[in-house]
């Protein structure tokens, strides 16, 4: 009963696909557009507000702040220089952990999902020498140099207890990465989730595992809950640290569309993404609606 209003039935889940397939068959040159036209949103929104620190960078900058801040100073020099990263590649250390490692998912500098629309746009802003070119290589940097030097702190006791494997899983999905294709997602549902649903598919899918490794093996699901434990004390240590300084009450109740946000002048403005959507989401489902109150039954 406390998913009602929150999920799909069965018959309404089935009508929804029915229809999809149907639109995309016959209209496949229009859904083509809508996934590039959100390609291009995507890819614009993410690069040109440095946001790639607070998008992938969140878990990893609660659990191992060395890492989060040796990604985010060599994406920004590499945003001036693009030999900087290169050089961190090639050195013996990076070649090590890589080696060691193998299915971290590395850009090389390249594009992800947030950038795949570069080649969309006219190569006076997208080409290799475009406008927004050092702006894409600083997404990726960031990226590519937090989960190799993730993998650096955790690949000692990873390869002592055989478990690098889970390891490798756990920084992509902490780091909002994952293997689509690999995971066997058909292109049709690729498509639709780029266009007509998500911001961000495999972020999205990918924070969602951070989550379901929780339940994972003893390593991973030690790893994700100190991951996510710490990402969660630290962000909500942050909010009260803001909220006490500009003198408002905190409002940590997840079921309060008010949920971790501040008021500035006339709005109410808060931090995003998928981690407080889920808190709210939570909440939602262990707050028994007649009396407001969390429900044991539900928690």
């Amino acid at each position: 009963p406390y998913l009602k209003s929150l999920w799909f039935t069965r018959d309404e889940a089935e009508q929804l696909a029915s229809e999809l397939n149907r639109n995309i068959t016959q209209s496949p040159m229009q859904m083509e557009f809508f996934r590039n036209a959100s390609a291009i949103s995507r890819t614009i929104t993410a690069t040109l507000d440095f946001s790639a620190s607070i998008i992938q960078g969140l878990p990893i900058l609660a659990s191992n702040p060395i890492a989060f801040f040796h990604a985010l100073t060599t994406s920004m020099r590499s945003m001036f220089d693009s030999s900087i990263f290169q050089r961190y590649l090639s050195t013996p250390r990076v070649q090590n952990i890589t080696s060691r490692a193998p299915g971290l998912i590395i850009t090389g500098g390249g594009e992800s999902e947030y950038t795949e629309a570069f080649r969309l746009l006219p190569k006076i802003i997208g080409g290799p020498k475009g406008i927004l070119s050092p702006f894409q290589r600083q997404f990726e940097v960031f990226g590519d140099v937090a989960r190799i030097e993730a993998a650096s702190a955790l690949l000692p006791g990873a390869a002592k207890a055989g478990r690098v494997p889970e390891m490798v899983q756990l920084i992509n999905h902490a780091t909002g990465v994952i293997d689509s294709l690999g995971m066997g997602i058909s292109p049709m549902q690729r498509s639709i989730e780029g266009s007509l649903i998500l911001f961000a598919p495999r972020y999205f899918r990918a924070s969602l595992a951070l989550v379901g490794d929780l339940l994972g093996s003893n390593y991973t699901a030690r790893e994700s809950s100190i991951m996510l434990g710490s990402m969660l004390t630290s962000g909500i240590a942050m909010y009260l640290h803001l909220a006490n300084a500009s003198g408002q009450e905190p409002i940590l109740d997840p079921a309060d569309s008010r949920f971790l946000t501040l008021q500035i002048g006339d709005t109410r403005m808060g931090p995003g993404s998928i981690w407080v959507a889920l808190a709210r989401l939570a909440g939602r489902l262990i707050i028994d609606t007649d009396t407001g109150e969390i429900s044991p039954a539900q928690a």
